[in-house]
């Protein structure tokens, strides 16, 4: 009897391990895009979603309360029809993204990655020039599977001519220099540390839970013709463009989307979710599909009871205002924000009687940025 049971167990722990060994999810080359692939995917700027803090096999995630009002695509264009394409002609294709800068891309066996971007201001004193990785950066790497890490170390370079570089930083060089550059040190880290189920909306997906962080120190060098490259990063120790950096994203993966189904942004100080990106999903027909970065704003959800969010994506910084009229022009709300790039503020205009109306989001010169049509039910 005892044998018998002794063999029993065995064959339960055999059985066990053979359904976790069935179960187990693996990353494979099927989730990386390909050139000339279009990706869609939804920002939702204010996430009300938690669940993240639990590692290890087995887990389910349901993030079907994620919302947006527009759907991204980033089309994977042939390189050439980049305004950087000068500096990466080895890249075999490139994608605009939500921000508005040009990233280019180059594939390897288990890998697509990044070679440099153009347009991407990592500085903050409004530059618009090409940078590159002198390692390209991995954006999905395979295989993939549990319990994995991996670490990566790279540097992203924004070499500028003299010309390029606000009048207050070239005050303060010991020199006049003929050439500068701004440099990242990046040391990343990749965790896989779960897997599981996740529920989107009407999928549900077998995935992969990547936590990526990452640690960025900068400097600032110059030379000229007889000096070599110099490290002046003291000069600027105290402003902000110089300070260490750091950063935190989750991210979950699956072999049946080309674009991670969710990425979570976290701030690695607090915990909190700034922003969260997901998957487009099948059926989903009532939202706008853009592809082109311009300043705009969407409200959401629209028709609406009367309670809201207004979505601003892609405003330069600075002073906007938004106002809400009837079709006669008379105006019943108005609020002024400062807003810089992608920012998601909720309204209550439960005020309002049912009827159509018209959201106007204007600059701080007062010139019309986009009027847009609203919706107001009621219960």
């Amino acid at each position: 009897m005892k044998k018998c049971y002794t063999l029993y167990l065995v064959f339960c722990i055999l059985l066990g391990a053979l359904q976790y060994v069935q179960a187990q999810v693996i990353i494979t080359s099927r989730a990386v895009p390909q050139p000339y692939d279009t990706l869609e995917f939804l920002t939702d700027l204010l996430p009300n979603t938690g669940g993240l803090q639990e590692n290890g096999p087995g887990q389910r995630w349901d993030f079907s309360s994620l919302s947006s009002p527009y759907i991204y695509q980033m089309i994977l264009r042939h390189p050439s029809e980049g305004k950087g394409y000068g500096r990466f002609r080895r890249a075999q294709s490139m994608g605009i993204t939500p921000e508005g800068y040009e990233v280019y891309y180059n594939w390897t066996a288990s890998a697509m990655n990044i070679m440099g971007y153009y347009g991407y201001d990592f500085t903050g004193l409004g530059i618009k020039a090409s940078s590159y990785y002198t390692k390209p950066y991995p954006v999905i790497e395979t295989p993939l599977e549990y319990r994995k890490s991996i670490d990566f170390s790279t540097q992203l370079i924004m070499p500028l001519g003299r010309n390029q570089v606000p009048q207050s930083i070239l005050r303060q060089l010991p020199y006049t220099p003929d050439s500068i550059r701004f440099v990242q040190e990046i040391r990343r880290t990749d965790k896989v540390d779960a897997e599981g189920y996740l529920d989107l909306q009407v999928q549900t997906y077998a995935v992969l839970r990547v936590t990526r962080t990452e640690q960025i120190t900068k400097r600032l060098e110059v030379r000229s013709q007889t000096i070599p490259w110099q490290n002046v990063s003291d000069l600027f120790k105290e402003q902000r463009f110089m300070q260490p950096d750091s950063t935190k994203r989750i991210l979950f993966l699956s072999n049946e989307s080309k674009v991670p189904v969710a990425e979570f942004w976290v701030n690695p100080a607090s915990g909190r979710i700034n922003k969260v990106q997901y998957a487009s999903y099948p059926y989903l027909n009532n939202v706008s599909r853009i592809s082109k970065s311009l300043p705009d704003v969407y409200a959401y959800p629209n028709p609406t009871l009367g309670k809201l969010r207004f979505d601003f994506i892609n405003l330069p910084r600075g002073y906007y205002k938004l106002n809400v009229t009837n079709v006669l022009g008379k105006q019943y709300w108005t609020q002024t924000y400062y807003l810089d790039q992608n920012k998601s503020i909720p309204v209550d205009l439960t005020f309002l009687p049912e009827g159509t109306y018209f959201y106007r989001l204007l600059s701080e010169q007062g010139e019309t940025i986009t009027t847009k049509k609203l919706i107001i039910l009621t219960p």
